[in-house]
This record gives structure tokens, sequence and C-alpha cells, in this order.
């Protein structure tokens, strides 16, 4: 079994095919490029959809050597022998994923769910550590006030009352 890799390709743009499938030989590889052709025709029309008009399907093996590259335009052409609609039109075929890929999407997707997991968990923690900072630093901020006012408070309250007295002990009060 050999790994090939399905790019699409129209002039300088390119779309990747970065984990490939695992096929028999050079054949099969061909064969499913054909069927991947096939499913971007437009059944209605009878050719290939709009914006995949001029791409083309280059196939590479797992060493980069390329085994087709073949214009989706040129899927339309019926080979003998292969199926048919019933209006006689090649019928689209969908390339279904083996479960090796399928497990590693899987997995990836639930590794980046744990990850945004525990992000989150982190976020909601450090969440509650501000709130609780930040209620204590507005109940030590009124405690300051009060004692400020208290503080305000006896300080008029002394310069009423001690004021002239001091004055009349040193004898420097004169009404």
């Amino acid at each position: 079994m050999r790994r090939f890799f399905f790019h699409f390709r129209k002039g300088r743009r390119s779309l990747m095919d970065r984990e490939g499938e695992t096929l028999q030989d050079d054949a099969g590889a061909r064969g499913v490029a054909l069927s991947i052709g096939r499913d971007f025709v437009d059944r209605a029309l009878g050719r290939i959809a709009g914006r995949w008009a001029g791409w083309s399907i280059d196939v590479r093996n797992q060493h980069g050597r390329r085994i087709l590259l073949m214009p989706l335009e040129q899927t339309l052409r019926v080979q003998p022998g292969e199926a048919l609609d019933q209006d006689g039109s090649p019928s689209p075929r969908v390339v279904h994923l083996d479960m090796w890929r399928s497990g590693r999407v899987l997995s990836a997707l639930i590794n980046q769910t744990r990850r945004l997991g525990r992000q989150a968990s982190m976020v909601s923690d450090r969440h509650r550590y501000v709130v609780s900072r930040l209620g204590h630093e507005i109940r030590t901020a009124q405690e300051v006030a009060r004692q400020s006012g208290e503080l305000v408070a006896r300080s008029r309250a002394r310069s009423l009352v001690g004021g002239p007295l001091l004055m009349a002990q040193t004898g420097s009060f004169t009404r």
C-alpha cells in the first residue's frame, strides 16, 4: 500500500492535499482521481461546476512523483466500461475517507476541545480571583475613607475646642 496525494491546481493557485489516501497502486490512484473529478460535474448542465472550471487534479505519490495531471473537464469523457447514470452521464461518486484518516481528524478535534476547555477554566479562575481581589480593594478603600472621615472630624473638633484654650494657657489670648 502506498500513499497518494490529490492536489488541485489552476494557474498559480493550488489546493494541497496534506493527508492523502492509501491505495494499492498507480492505477487505483488514477481511478480515485477520476472519481474525485466526477464529483465536480454539475449534472444538470453536464459540465464542470462554474467555479471549478479550469482546475486540474495533480496526483502525486509519497515521493512527490507525478502520477497524473488531469483537467477536471476530462472527467466528462466517459471511458469504456465505466458506470453511467440513466441519462448517459458519468455517475458521480463520493470518495469516503478511510477510518484511520477520520480517526486522526477526530483525535485532533478532541485535543483542541480539551485545550480550549483548559483555557476556559483558567480564564474563569482568573476572573474569580480578579473579582475577589477587586472586592477586597473596594472594602479597603471604604475603610480608609471611613478612617479619614473620622480623623478629619476629630481634627475639626480639637481645633474648635483646643485652639482658644491653648492660647489662654500661654497668656497670649485676648478678647
